[in-house]
């Protein structure tokens, strides 16, 4: 991107530029949710995990929307070869937290005297 386009770009945005990164300063943009955003099928978008703290866990994580509608977790690693730096890349069903309400349930349906 060229300089000039850069500068029209973070102009319209309302962005500011502190400690070397942008920051926006506009209220209508902070306050929009990326829940808003609709991924396009074939598409998907990844980030940088910034809670890594084992190898294990992926240098880089998001999800995708597939050809068919379905969404999935991706997840990438960086990894070293003979040839030099790569990514390994693993998809996934997208998590949905386990609904605790079961375990308070199964205690009160015990008519136990204690």
């Amino acid at each position: 991107m060229s300089s000039k386009n850069l500068l029209i770009l973070v102009n319209k945005l309302g962005l500011v530029l502190r400690d070397k990164r942008y920051i926006c300063t506009d209220n209508n943009l902070k306050n929009k949710k990326m829940a808003e955003f609709k991924q396009k099928p074939g598409f998907g978008s990844i980030f940088k995990n910034d809670y890594k703290t084992a190898e294990n866990q992926p240098d880089y994580k998001g999800k995708i929307l597939l050809q068919d509608g379905t969404e999935q977790q991706i997840a990438l690693w960086i990894k070293e070869g003979q040839n030099g730096k790569f990514f390994s890349a693993a998809l996934s069903d997208v998590y949905v937290k386990p609904n605790n309400t079961n375990a308070s349930t199964k205690n009160e349906e015990t008519d136990l005297p204690f």
